[in-house]
């Protein structure tokens, strides 16, 4: 049934479809299909692939099928519960899985993003969250001094913001859930900021100064002390800034201790073997992708 919730559902999978620049979608609502006829006459017009999208208020899920035209047989079909009530959350859930099935890919549609806003003149900042294409902007913090560095943690499940917050004393680093509740992460002196967490959550990596040039450093999380321990990784005259833990567990960063310039290193988890993957230039701020194991 054509209802004002599955109008905005196929809007939202129209719109994320159409995103990828590999799929022009057109939305059309239809009692039912009924026959392996009706699939074929989609091939006749031109139209390789049908999704069907219903939304089963009953029993709260989305349900879609993928069907090829040519052979009017199905390809994939899930029941998706309905998580939260935003609808174009269900409607990126979807996509998500139909971009699953056609490339092998991972879709976008479900992520976020987060970023600050400043204010310099004022001297103030927010932190925003938006969907993947910047839409939907809402904000997350808002603060009287300036910051710096928003970072998502490594949690699906309870997904955190890390930022950090110019104060008299020193950049200190801050964590903030996605209902606004904030508190202190790291209270050095001097810089606190740019943590990149492991797959599994267990291990931080962060930049901190502590008076003097800004070193990388290892916060090991201990679940059962809940509590944990700083174990310095790198101990040179430079600053070493952006980590990135790689699939293998070493560690990508951002130095200019060797050539008074920044440059992109690796070292292993421990700190040792220490390694030059760029060759000179200006290279700041690396970038790692898990899924193809490369950086940007």
């Amino acid at each position: 049934d054509e209802t004002a919730s599955l109008r905005e559902l196929c809007a939202v999978v129209k719109k994320d479809l159409s995103f990828t620049g590999q799929f022009e979608p057109v939305v059309e609502f239809l009692p039912a299909l009924s026959s392996k006829k009706d699939l074929l006459a989609y091939h006749e017009k031109g139209t390789p692939l049908l999704l069907s999208v219903i939304d089963d208020a009953k029993n709260n899920c989305v349900e879609w099928r993928l069907y090829d035209t040519k052979t009017a047989k199905m390809r994939s079909g899930k029941k998706l519960a309905k998580q939260g009530n935003l609808i174009r959350g269900w409607g990126h859930a979807v996509a998500d899985q139909v971009v699953m099935v056609l490339t092998n890919h991972e879709g976008p549609f479900s992520s976020k993003l987060v970023y600050c806003k400043e204010n310099l003149t004022a001297q103030k900042s927010i932190v925003c969250i938006a969907d993947y294409d910047g839409s939907n902007e809402q904000v997350l913090v808002n603060a009287n001094s300036l910051i710096v560095a928003p970072r998502w943690n490594h949690d699906k499940q309870n997904p955190l913001v890390l930022y950090s917050e110019y104060t008299m004393e020193n950049l200190r680093l801050m964590v903030c859930d996605l209902k606004k509740k904030k508190k202190i992460a790291a209270n050095f002196d001097g810089l606190n900021m740019l943590p990149a967490f492991s797959e599994d959550g267990q291990h931080v990596v962060v930049c901190l100064s502590a008076g003097g040039s800004c070193q990388l450093y290892r916060y090991n999380f201990d679940k059962h002390k809940k509590r944990g321990q700083y174990h310095r990784l790198t101990d040179n005259t430079g600053n070493n800034l952006s980590p990135s833990i790689m699939k293998n567990g070493s560690i990508l960063f951002c130095s200019d201790y060797e050539l008074n310039g920044p440059n992109i290193y690796t070292m292993n988890k421990d700190g040792g073997n220490v390694k030059r993957i760029s060759e000179g230039g200006f290279c700041t701020s690396p970038t790692y992708c898990a899924a193809h194991n490369k950086v940007a």
